[in-house]
C-alpha cells in the first residue's frame, strides 16, 4: 500500500515537473517574438 502510495506520487511529480518545463518552454518560445 505504501510503496503504491508512494510511486503514485512521485509518477505524479514528475508528470506535474514534466508539464511545467513543457508549458514553460512555449511560453518562451510564443512569449519573445511577440514582445519583440
Amino acid at each position: 500500500m505504501i510503496e503504491t502510495i508512494l510511486g503514485l506520487t512521485v509518477l505524479n511529480t514528475v508528470l506535474i515537473l514534466y508539464m511545467y518545463r513543457v508549458i514553460k518552454n512555449h511560453h518562451f518560445y510564443y512569449g519573445r517574438p511577440e514582445e519583440d
